[in-house]
């Protein structure tokens, strides 16, 4: 096995389609054909189904195909960082769309001598990343459940109802969710991932609403809300910023739920070198466990 004979074995798989593979990459059909059966001679299985209509990838196939992508990565990566042309990733780490204006005060852009980059992302996506080592490690608002990650709860984020000015409820300082029975959700299509654990404790308490608004941003929400169109729910952390948008509007804490956040990072692995990477992230997750006990608890909490 070669990178080189990896290299035509995923261009192949692109459209699966050896004619065009040679095209694209200026590599004779025989050559492609040859390095195809070389690996499978190499691994004794078949990469490809074979038929008139075409080539589909086996089982190990697809199996290859994932590994090969990896390695192919891995190799281009670690030639730029040598050669000068990239500096090392530093940590890498993914938020779910909606959280980097929350947690913005505690994440820090460097530490322990390293670059720390973020990354908003959906939910699957931010799994996908972290197993795949795209992604150091990754805060959600549910625990990933690959069994070749490790979970820790990290803080809990306090929400908030946004009203208009004249509701009925804008007098009261904290409601529940059952106080908003057959009002109009007003959610962010952009932050989705965010409202499943709301609407998940809507429904098992009982709560329906009258309709579900999706809006594009949470500006668009809050002008609704203004309207008196609907109700919209957000963080605290997030609202004291979007409030100086939208004054004529009262923001109601609600008491009967939170969002709590979780931070997931590969589990510990045996080579020293991963050994000490792993090492750096404990010793960021603690950083950010420190930075949590100094900002307000009425906005975020740490999640005991």
């Amino acid at each position: 096995m070669t990178l080189k004979s990896l290299q035509y074995f995923c261009e192949i798989c692109k459209d699966l389609n050896i004619s065009r593979a040679s095209a694209r990459i200026f590599v004779t059909q025989q050559c492609l054909s040859k390095a195809i059966t070389n690996l499978e001679t190499e691994f004794g299985c078949a990469l490809f189904y074979r038929s008139r209509s075409g080539l589909q990838l086996t089982p190990k196939g697809q199996y290859l195909l994932a590994r090969s992508q990896k390695i192919l990565e891995y190799v281009h990566e670690t030639s730029e960082v040598l050669t000068g042309g990239k500096p090392l990733h530093g940590l890498r780490i993914g938020l779910l769309i909606g959280t980097s204006t929350v947690l913005s005060s505690i994440l820090p852009t460097a530490f322990a001598g390293e670059s720390v980059t973020y990354k908003e992302l959906p939910s699957g996506t931010l799994e996908a990343q972290v197993t795949s080592g795209l992604l150091d490690a990754a805060i959600s608002l549910n625990p990933m459940r690959a069994s070749c990650l490790h979970a820790r709860p990290f803080c809990r984020i306090r929400l908030c109802a946004v009203v208009p000015s004249q509701h009925l409820l804008s007098d009261s300082q904290q409601i529940s969710f059952r106080q908003l029975q057959g009002e109009t959700l007003i959610v962010c299509s952009s932050h989705l991932d965010s409202y499943e654990a709301i609407l998940r404790y809507c429904t098992e308490q009982g709560v329906t609403f009258k309709q579900t608004v999706s809006v594009a941003t949470p500006f668009d929400a809050l002008r609704l809300c203004r309207q008196n169109q609907g109700i919209g729910i957000f963080s605290k952390q997030a609202i004291s910023y979007f409030q100086v948008h939208h004054p004529n509007t009262c923001i109601l804490g609600i008491c009967d739920l939170f969002w709590d956040t979780f931070f997931t990072l590969p589990a510990a692995a045996a080579s020293g070198l991963e050994q000490r990477e792993s090492s750096v992230k404990d010793d960021f997750f603690e950083y950010l466990l420190n930075q949590l006990t100094e900002l307000p608890r009425t906005a975020i909490a740490p999640f005991y």
